[in-house]
């Protein structure tokens, strides 16, 4: 090849991979093509066009591409060594891809290989090592490792990775000198810290693993997984007070994280008004910290029961006892332990002031209100009295009243952004646009960084129509990061395409609860393009949403007039033609997807309850039973057939598919959404077996593992495009 066509050549290549970059897959393909039809060996064009192909979300041809790629690698690596067997870099090179494509024993030989020839390669000690690891080689491993700290001995990352497999083996003590070897020479390194804390604790050198941890929190204060080791090294040293506190700390630093991601929930600020309200995350990975935290929090609320049975006139641990209750949301104890402080001191505002919160959060709003003004009598710069006594009004709907208690906070403290923001929300609540758009540029102007606050004056401007203005409001909300002005010219410019206003409002759809703002935005995308058949679906989806059933029809009939085949639309039709008891009509629609789609369980199990709903019983029997050959998981269909054996006393059959139903959903949906037990409680299907023994053995086996506060219909049968 001469040096022109090789200059070529790469520039072809450069030219696919800047295509890719710019999401230009067509021109990339085309490039890519250009390549292999003069080089067709050629594994780093093959590789390219898979990356186009997986763009254009053309995924198995994409596929055979990386295969090929693969393929051509290898190919020319063994060509090259055959050529030249003494080439440790070659080795090395064939070692690296073969670890790619966890062809872990292939690596291994090709490092040993490498190493043959270049003893002192320590990256290829490095490397075989992991290899080994990933054989599950581990006294191999660590073997390789220390032969490369033979040759890098004070290599941090090898040290560290050496004290990480040993630390993987639960040889905790060796890896702790592994870590100490790690810190000796980079006293920074706070992995390292971490996880010498980690075995440490394991070790039960509980003081040890304390000093480890402090040191990262010396440099991140708010690492929440660190405050939660911190607090299990504590618990193991039996100090519990402290043990609570880092675990308080931490589940405040995550729920912190978790509102910084969902700065679009409208209702955070709003909703939970208890300071230590720390059982509201809904992220899984701090189940074991709310757990141990409660824990701790139930052995301190025995601990006052027991010193309060014999120090009833103690007003201070009855405060305590009462704080403690109401972080464990346990409302009602906690007033009654308010009210015994309240006996002794009938003037503290601090009392009367939890007291209103604890009714608050039990949606006691009416006599929270009555607490918060004895808070404000006995301390009139109660400036939280005044906020919370505004919420509490706003909840009974008193939009006016609570203004008032807004701006009495306010003359307190008029920099206090959340009493504008929320005095905002309540202005935009009762259709005062213009005014909670006044009060948000206040809130923005005392703290820049409130992305939810960003969010809300975005669905305000909606309203007026004020598009560009709302559209950059809704970028700043989405981006910690300082939004140029480049990037707010493009949003502003997208707003020609009609494709750039059903994103926009497919973001408010999944945000969950901005549906009117998502049709507004939807309205304008149809009138760019009448024939956008997404924008009518999620139209169509959006009113479903909104019970907004026959408007939603209409959305759903436009929709097939664009694309008769489309799935979505003919299953949600259907289930909106049940919402309006229409249920022939619902029934065709059933049938139409499933003409399109017949394999589809969710279909046939609606359709099952509509032809109950029709008395076609032998049918819908037929149609339950179809869905289950399909998908014998499908939990759905065995509640429903549990719904229609139950209507018809058949307790036995009742109950055999009930029991089905929960078996399959509670295991899988653990802190979710489904919970059988709970809608068979209410649902009227039951209602002439619900004195049977068996029935309610089945409901009273266990408490429900989930929440769930709708029926059936309302949760789970349609479907979201």
């Amino acid at each position: 090849m001469s040096e022109n066509s090789l200059a070529g050549l790469e520039d072809l290549i450069q030219k696919g991979f800047d295509n890719c970059d710019r999401e230009d897959y067509e021109s990339a393909i085309a490039c890519f093509d250009q390549v292999l039809k003069s080089y067709p060996h050629d594994y780093r064009a093959w590789h390219g066009r898979g990356d186009a192909l997986y763009g254009s979300e053309r995924y198995e041809e994409g596929d055979i591409c990386y295969e090929r790629a693969r393929d051509e690698e290898k190919s020319s690596l063994d060509s090259k060594l055959a050529s030249d067997p003494y080439d440790y870099e070659l080795w090395r090179e064939k070692g690296d891809f073969c670890y790619d494509y966890d062809q872990f024993d292939e690596a291994v030989a090709s490092y040993d290989r490498a190493i043959a020839i270049q003893f002192d390669d320590s990256d290829s000690w490095v490397k075989r090592g992991r290899s080994l690891q990933e054989l599950d080689r581990y006294d191999e491993a660590i073997n390789s490792f220390n032969k490369a700290l033979e040759f890098q001995p004070r290599d941090v990352d090898i040290l560290k990775e050496k004290g990480d497999i040993l630390h993987a083996q639960e040889r905790f003590a060796e890896a702790v000198i592994s870590y100490d070897q790690v810190l000796e020479i980079a006293p920074d390194n706070l992995s390292a810290w971490a996880e010498k804390g980690r075995c440490l604790t394991t070790l039960e050198r509980y003081e040890e693993a304390i000093s480890s941890f402090d040191k990262i929190l010396l440099a991140q204060p708010n690492e929440w997984q660190i405050w939660e080791e911190r607090g299990i090294a504590f618990e193991g040293l039996q100090i519990l007070d402290a043990a609570l506190e880092c675990y308080d700390r931490a589940l405040n630093l995550r729920k912190l994280d978790f509102q910084e991601l969902d700065s679009q929930n409208l209702s955070s600020q709003e909703n939970n008004i208890q300071e230590n309200n720390l059982d509201d995350l809904p992220i899984d990975d701090t189940d074991f910290l709310r757990e141990r935290a409660r824990t701790l929090r139930l052995h301190k609320v025995a601990e006052y029961d027991h010193f309060l049975a014999t120090n009833p006139s103690d007003w201070e641990t009855w405060l305590k006892h009462g704080q403690e209750l109401a972080i464990l949301k346990e409302n009602t104890k906690a007033i009654d332990s308010y009210d015994r402080v309240l006996q002794i001191k009938p003037d503290s505002h601090e009392v009367w002031y939890l007291r209103g919160c604890a009714l608050f959060n039990s949606g006691q709003y009416q006599d929270a209100i009555l607490s918060y003004d004895k808070a404000w009598e006995y301390n009139p710069d109660s400036v939280m009295a005044c906020y919370y006594r505004g919420q509490a009004l706003s909840k009974l709907g008193q939009h006016q009243e609570a203004i008032a208690s807004f701006d009495m906070g306010l003359e307190l403290a008029n920099d206090n952004w959340e009493i504008w923001n929320s005095r905002g929300t309540v202005l935009y609540e009762i259709g005062e646009i213009e005014e909670a758009i006044a009060n948000y540029q206040k809130v923005l102007k005392i703290n820049p960084q409130a992305y939810q606050t960003f969010f809300k004056m975005s669905m305000a401007l909606i309203h007026l129509g004020r598009f560009p203005e709302a559209l950059l409001c809704h970028l700043r909300s989405n981006s910690r990061d300082i939004v140029n002005e480049t990037e707010e010219q493009e949003c502003l410019t997208s707003l020609q395409h009609s494709q750039a206003w059903f994103v926009w409002a497919e973001e408010l759809v999944d945000n969950g609860s901005n549906y009117k703002e998502a049709i507004i935005l939807l309205n304008r995308a149809i009138e760019m393009d009448s024939n956008m058949e997404e924008a009518w679906n999620l139209k169509a989806y959006t009113l479903l949403q909104l019970h907004e059933y026959k408007e939603a029809i209409i959305c759903y009939n436009k929709t097939l007039e664009i694309n008769p085949e489309s799935e979505y639309a003919w299953f949600n039709r259907a289930f909106t033609l049940e919402k309006l008891h229409r249920y022939e009509e619902a029934l065709s629609s059933y049938n139409k997807d499933l003409e399109i789609y017949p394999d589809n369980p969710q279909t046939l199990t609606n359709r099952g309850r509509v032809l109950c709903k029709l008395d076609w019983e032998n049918e819908a029997i037929l149609s339950f039973d179809q869905a289950i050959k399909i998908d014998p998981y499908y939990d759905p269909v065995f509640y429903e057939k549990a719904c229609f054996h139950g209507r018809k006393g058949n307790i036995e059959l009742a109950i055999q598919n009930l029991a089905t139903a929960i078996e399959i959903a509670e295991p899988d949906n653990f802190g979710t959404s489904i919970n059988y037990r709970e809608w068979a409680e209410k649902d009227s299907s039951f209602d002439t077996i619900r004195n049977d023994p068996r029935f309610q053995n089945l409901i009273n086996d266990m408490e429900g593992l989930m929440i769930s506060g709708e029926e059936l219909l309302n949760t789970v049968e349609f479907m979201e495009d």
